[in-house]
């Protein structure tokens, strides 16, 4: 989640690794990795920005070339004030990928923070989702 695809510093920028079934979130200046945070295990990762729940993340299903999974985000800081833009991207293992596609916004100052919905990244053998 950020303001731009461009991945300023001081955002919610992460993703997820299908081979080690890993959650990675980055720290505020990018600079390092957060993670692994295991889906449906304990444990948080965070920086200013969001905070990565692993209990109520899951991978809701891993067959074939689909993946499909639920991040369990909090929004912190900021980013509970302001609208921001939620982008994907999806890489497979042969290099193909979507680019980054924004696929909704999350939170509006003036009205209660409702969750985004999520468009699908279409690459085949997909391994990694950044968000």
């Amino acid at each position: 989640m950020n303001p731009t695809p461009t991945i300023p510093v001081n955002t919610c920028h992460g993703y997820y690794d299908r081979v080690t079934n890993g959650l990675y979130l980055f720290n505020n200046a990018l600079t390092a990795v957060l993670g692994p945070l295991t889906p449906g295990t304990s444990g948080t990762l965070q920086n200013s920005q969001c905070v990565v729940n692993g209990s109520t993340s899951a991978l809701v299903s891993g067959s074939g070339t689909d993946l499909t999974i639920a991040l369990g985000l909090g929004l912190l800081g900021t980013y509970t004030t302001t609208a921001e833009k939620v982008y994907f991207w999806v890489k497979d293992n042969e290099g193909h990928d979507t680019g980054w596609v924004q696929t909704a916004t999350w939170g509006v100052a003036s009205a209660p923070i409702q969750s985004p919905s999520v468009v699908s990244g279409t690459p085949t053998n997909s391994t990694r989702v950044y968000f």
